[in-house]
């Protein structure tokens, strides 16, 4: 589907930006469409191990999945902040305006979701992309994805760059935001 929306924009080369399970989809969609990437940046993302010996051991998703049992596969908007302010370093980040937009999009969700995430492994069919441009961003205190992961991404692509926050939990985007937003311009002009 996301293949057939950047054909009706008729865009030829694309670079795709992801964080979490954002990250993991930008990265799945390069590997089936390597020459429609231009350049990738992921956060914190997901997909870099299995389930059993990667994810299920964090924190976060072992939050997000006792939540999910808690609430019967739903959430609560009170879970949601309970989770929401576990991702971040400072929960004081997370805003009423934040958890409100999220909870919206929460509400949509299947209420098995959040008691049954699972987390592909797409690290198999990396080497399909190796060649392409990567700058990954990770937060050091990240509780949903360990650094380690993103180490080894950024091993497995030719030209890749990492930058690791400290004082920071699951979302450079919004922890970092003025950092990251000028690393990420820096690297749409300029590259690596």
């Amino acid at each position: 589907a996301t293949g057939s929306r950047f054909d009706n924009m008729d865009l030829d080369k694309i670079s795709l930006v992801g964080n979490s399970m954002g990250g993991a989809m930008a990265l799945r969609y390069a590997q089936q469409n390597p020459d429609r990437i231009n350049k990738l940046m992921v956060m914190g993302s997901a997909g870099l191990g299995s389930m059993e010996d990667t994810y299920s051991k964090m924190p976060a998703i072992q939050l997000l999945l006792d939540l999910g049992k808690r609430m019967h596969g739903g959430i609560t908007r009170e879970g949601l902040q309970e989770f929401l302010q576990f991702l971040a370093y400072d929960p004081e980040q997370v805003t009423d305006e934040m958890l409100d937009e999220r909870f919206e999009i929460a509400k949509l969700q299947p209420p098995r979701v959040f008691s049954t995430i699972s987390i592909p492994d797409i690290r198999a069919e990396m080497q399909e992309i190796s060649h392409l441009p990567l700058f990954v961003f990770w937060g050091r205190d990240d509780k949903a994805a360990p650094v380690q992961s993103g180490v080894e991404l950024m091993d497995s692509f030719d030209r890749c760059r990492m930058l690791i926050f400290s004082q920071c939990g699951h979302w450079v985007q919004q922890e970092h935001c003025d950092a990251f937003n000028k690393a990420c311009i820096e690297f749409m002009k300029e590259g690596l």
